[in-house]
């Protein structure tokens, strides 16, 4: 059984934080934006973090992130880029609705 989460999926820039700390706070769930767990993990920014390890490398600890995340009754923001790691696609599936802005 799918836990009772929305997680917010879309191009870069489409909105998915605003949207979901406002769907958040309207339906009274938790909150999670991916992107700033990967800042807190890493102690750097994501543009630091790419220039360090690339592309390639960013999208493999997003999808590393993204995929180890345990939540219920949260909004989760994802990054833009987290549907180019399938393990991470299938990963977030199981802890909700996806929803594609």
């Amino acid at each position: 059984m799918k836990n009772n989460n929305i997680i917010l999926i879309g191009m870069p820039g489409c909105g998915k934080t605003t949207v979901g700390i406002e769907l958040s706070e309207k339906i009274g769930y938790g909150y999670v934006d991916s992107d700033s767990v990967i800042v807190a993990r890493e102690g750097k920014r994501l543009p630091q973090i790419i220039e360090e390890v690339g592309r390639e490398g960013f999208l493999d600890i997003e999808a590393k992130v993204n995929s180890e995340l345990c939540a219920d009754r949260c909004v989760i923001a994802t990054g833009g880029s987290v549907i180019y790691r399938d393990y991470a696609m299938q990963k977030l599936k199981t802890l909700g609705t996806l929803v594609y802005l």
